[in-house]
Parts: C-alpha cells; structure tokens; sequence
C-alpha cells in the first residue's frame, strides 16, 4: 500500500524547508526541523523516521492510497513572458452585473473558508498550453475585465483578483491555472494566472521571486 498527501494538501520547498498550503483549513504551515527532514526523506524514498513522534506527525499529513503514488513538490514551468502586468483605468464593464457578481460569489466564499471550492487541480493543464504574447484580442479582454481591481479593494487581493478574473475569463470561454506561491523570512504568500510561460495578471519577474506549492 502506498500514500500520498491528504485531501486539500500540497506543499512547495524553499531553501530546504517543506511549505504547506492546506485549502481545506485554508492556511500556511511549516514543519519542525527534524519532522521537516524526515518528511522530505519520506518523500523521495518511501521511509518513515523510526521515532514514533515523528513517524505520527509524517502519517497525519497523508493518505493511504492504492496506488503507486508519488508525494513531489509543486512544480510550475518558469514564466519568461508578461501579458498584462497594469490594471486599466475604471469603465462601466468593471461594474457590469456579471462582474459583481462574480466579486461577491468568490468573495463569500472565501469569507466561509471555502478556497478549495474554488479550485480545479485539472486545471493544472493551462501550465503546458501554449498562448501568443501577441494574442491582442485575449489581451484586451484581460485589461478590461481586470479595470475593477481598481474599485474593488480585499485583504486577500492577489486570491480575490485572480479568482475573480479566471471566474470572467471563463465566460468568454477561456481559462488559466490558478499558481500559489510563497517565499520566507519574512514569510508571503502570492498568486498569479498563468497560461504556458506567461504570466497573465502580474509581471513575470514579480513571480519568480515566489515558489510555488500549488497550481489549480
């Protein structure tokens, strides 16, 4: 019998440290040193610490699974290329019905702790597509629908925005992969739209300064 992480975990590494993004219990969290070590051997050979307290910690964060699972770090292509990293000045389309309701639909959710309900892991697929830089039709319809982030200001900005915007870009029958990052001391955390290497909603260079730990 295998493992592989429970539902609504996934985990990215940066500079040797194991960062956990739980979207069931939406939260961050790091492991004790040793647990941490032990987490990351288990991970690339199949063994568990021999300390049972450890050996409790490792367990609780997995599954038992049938199958030959692997247990891998989050792992994003590396963005080379910026669609759209300005926010347009605000026009009417920026509170079109449509549009406010979709800032209330994920801002409700994300008050009731429900960011998992948001997410589509299969989405994961946008990472590998390919989209034209020079595309100016999708371009301009990134820049007009992301004219409300300048009426709409949350403590989650970065989630709020990029949920918001692939929630309307998926009316017009397009989508993008949803990435979390995070970077240490101090600890942040960061999202971003991306489609292949570009990056659709903040500039490239701004991203990489992040690990990722989940794509959805």
């Amino acid at each position: 019998m295998g493992y592989r992480l429970r539902d609504g975990l996934s985990f990215g590494i940066v500079a040797g440290n194991a960062v956990f993004l739980d979207t069931i219990a939406d939260r961050y969290f790091c492991l004790a040193s040793e647990e941490n070590g032990a987490f990351l051997d288990f991970a690339s050979r199949g063994t568990l610490a021999d300390a049972p307290a450890i050996e409790r910690t490792i367990t609780s964060l997995l599954k038992p699974d049938d199958k030959d699972s692997v247990i891998a770090a989050a792992s994003v292509p590396l963005a080379t290329m910026t669609l759209d990293s300005t926010v347009a000045s605000v026009r009417i389309t920026a509170l079109s019905p449509p549009q406010l309701w979709t800032r209330f639909y994920v801002s409700r959710a994300l008050r009731r702790g429900r960011l998992d309900s948001l997410l589509d892991r299969t989405k994961t697929r946008f990472l590998y597509e390919r989209l034209q830089p020079q595309d100016e039709g999708f371009k301009a319809l990134v820049h007009d629908l992301r004219a409300g982030e300048r009426v709409f200001t949350t403590k989650d900005r970065c989630l709020h925005n990029s949920l918001a915007l692939r929630r309307n870009l998926e009316h017009h029958g397009y989508s993008a992969a949803l990435v979390f990052g995070v970077k240490l001391l101090p600890f942040e955390a960061h999202c971003w739209l991306q489609i292949g290497p570009v990056v659709i909603n903040d500039h490239h260079e701004q991203t990489a300064e992040f690990t990722p730990v989940l794509c959805a």
